[in-house]
């Protein structure tokens, strides 16, 4: 058997090797034939990858044609636009098919003399591209008006009024409301009347109502703090008082805001009426500027108010970031709010400012001494800083010579704590011994006179808290009180204190008087203040210190300052040149301090 297999073996090889040769002997125009066959087909496959690059750039050739050609004839602009009547604004994407074109389009036509709360139709030039377009604008009224229908209660004698119906309506056009069924009142019971509520243009809105015909009403709405009465809920009082316990109102009366049942009863019949108790009013707030110096905050919110009420109490919150790093004004905005949640908020003036300013004196008057007596040079006298209060003070009286008759001039000196320091003079009188009377007089007439002023300010302020409405009922006392004549004035009188005698004891006298007054009463109330005058002296007045900053009181009487309180520079220069005459007056800004 090996034999065999190794015999069949040695034949296949040898053809193998036959086949071999008879390949490597192949005819060559065979090998030729087969060679040009395959350069034909690489060719044609060449050809057809060229026919389809080309027919693919064809083909995107014709889609950008396509485009081009649909943006330039494709509709940019509609033929046609509706808007409903009552539109806010005409836009110009409005009118145009895509909102991309926008960009390029404008109104020729004047769009301000198209009115939109009137139905009509307009024809509209767009500009594209600058190219015109012509579109139909219609404004037209198809929506119906918006209705906040409420029932009604009344009495046997009520005449149905549809309009008693309607609580809230509001529409585009001009409405009419009118009752769409029949209906009879005859005795106490429920009747429902169509309303119907219906535009200019045909659009309408149309509700059944409740109309509860009673001896009461089935709900009434109470303003907190009011008190409910049988008056507010029965439509004849007379007759029907006695349905209603007094009690069950009394008890309704002391409750907060809520909804509560009250019942009453008539012929046998139950009846529950809802009384809703609510408070919508907002406090009542009202602000003042303030001023403070750097280096000084807020330290209470009251600091801005003047007046904060409500019958729920009130709390109050700055919404103001204050920056203190800034000199000048800023607006601070001040809210209240009621124990119910309402709110009301106003907005108050913040002036932070250097201080620059030194202290300001008062009762810096002419003094005068007797020959040979003594004088107390700082009796009466203060020195008050805008920003420290009461600073101490310095008399330098070296040049006055007491045992020697003359005039001379003692120097006060007051430093505040930022190194402001102001000088003043006063004039010192020593008199001869002759008229020792008239000097003592003189002397002790500021004893009397601090006494008059307090009679003056018990009287002014009787029955007034703070300090700024003392200061009001004192200007407000003099005008009343003290007759303005020219016998007592300026050259006839002399110091502050003399003014202010003949004030307090003759009750007549001119404006330097009334300022001299003034003066004395809001040193005694222990306000720092100043007397101004006009420049050519036709007028005086007063500055007071409240609040962190100065502002002008004028105690003349007379109209042109019969309106006003407090007043800054701005006003006090109106209110001096209202009368005839006197357009020209004004004061010495830089003698005087400013008052905003």
């Amino acid at each position: 058997m090996n034999k065999l297999k190794n015999k069949n073996g040695g034949k296949h090889s040898t053809e193998t090797s036959k086949s071999k040769k008879e390949t490597n002997n192949e005819n060559p125009e065979n090998k030729n034939q087969k060679t040009k066959v395959k350069k034909s087909q690489t060719k044609s496959h060449n050809k057809t990858a060229k026919i389809v690059i080309i027919a693919v750039i064809v083909i995107l050739i014709l889609a950008i044609l396509a485009i081009i050609l649909f943006n330039i004839f494709s509709k940019k602009v509609k033929d046609h636009v509706q808007l409903e009547l009552g539109t806010q604004e005409l836009k110009i994407q409005d009118f145009l098919t895509d909102e991309k074109y926008a960009e390029n389009a404008e109104f020729v036509t004047d769009i301000s003399q198209i009115d939109l709360n009137k139905v009509a139709t307009y024809e509209i030039t767009i500009k594209l591209n600058d190219k015109e377009y012509t579109s139909i604008l219609d404004v037209k009224d198809t929506t119906a008006p918006q209705v906040k229908f409420q029932d009604v209660d009344g009495y046997t004698d009520y005449q149905i009024n549809p309009e008693d119906f309607i609580a809230e309506k509001t529409d585009a056009s001009n409405m009419e409301v009118s009752l769409g069924n029949e209906v009879t009142i005859n005795g106490f019971g429920e009747y429902h009347p169509l309303i119907i509520v219906k535009d200019e243009y045909g659009n309408e809105t149309s509700q059944e109502c409740l109309l509860n015909i009673s001896y009461i009403k089935s709900k009434f709405i109470l303003e907190y703090g009011n008190k409910l009465t049988k008056e507010d809920l029965l439509f004849n009082v007379a007759e029907y008082q006695d349905t209603i316990n007094q009690q069950d109102i009394d008890t309704i009366n002391s409750y907060d805001i809520g909804e509560y049942d009250l019942k009453s009863v008539y012929d046998g019949q139950e009846k529950i009426t809802k009384i809703t108790i609510q408070d919508t009013i907002a406090p009542e707030l009202v602000l003042k500027d303030v001023t403070l110096y750097t280096e000084q905050s807020i330290t209470d919110t009251n600091q801005f108010v003047e007046k904060a009420e409500d019958l729920a109490g009130v709390t109050l919150n700055i919404l103001t970031e204050i920056d203190y790093s800034i000199v000048g004004d800023q607006e601070v905005t001040i809210e209240a709010v009621d124990g119910h949640g309402n709110k009301t908020s106003q907005t108050a003036k913040l002036t932070i400012k250097e201080d620059t300013e030194g202290p300001v004196f008062s009762g810096i008057s002419d003094l005068k001494v007797t020959k040979g007596g003594t004088a107390d040079y700082k009796k009466g006298v203060t020195a008050k800083d805008g920003k420290d209060g009461d600073v101490e003070f310095t008399v330098d009286s070296s040049s006055v010579k007491l045992d020697t008759a003359g005039t001379y001039y003692a120097t006060y000196t007051a430093t505040d704590k930022a190194g402001n320091t102001t000088t003043s003079k006063r004039k010192i009188v020593v008199s001869e011994k002759s008229t020792a009377s008239s000097s003592s007089s003189s002397s002790s007439s500021s004893g009397d006179v601090y006494a008059k002023a307090d009679e003056f300010i018990a009287k002014a302020t009787s029955g007034v808290s703070g300090t700024a409405n003392k200061i009001l009922a004192i200007k407000n006392y003099l005008r009343n009180n003290i007759k303005y004549s020219h016998r007592y004035n300026a050259s006839n009188t002399g110091s502050v204190n003399a003014a202010a005698m003949k004030a307090f004891t003759a009750y007549e006298g001119d404006c330097y008087i009334h300022a001299a007054a003034a003066q004395v009463m809001f040193t005694r109330l222990g306000v720092q203040s100043i007397i101004v005058n006009a420049l050519d002296y036709t007028h005086y007045w007063n500055m007071v210190y409240i609040n962190g900053g100065w502002k002008h009181v004028d105690p003349t009487p007379g109209w042109a300052y019969a309106d006003v309180g407090f007043m800054n520079d701005a006003k006090r220069l109106e209110t001096l040149r209202r009368i005839n005459g006197y357009e020209y007056r004004d004061w010495d800004r830089s003698k005087f301090p400013v008052a905003n």
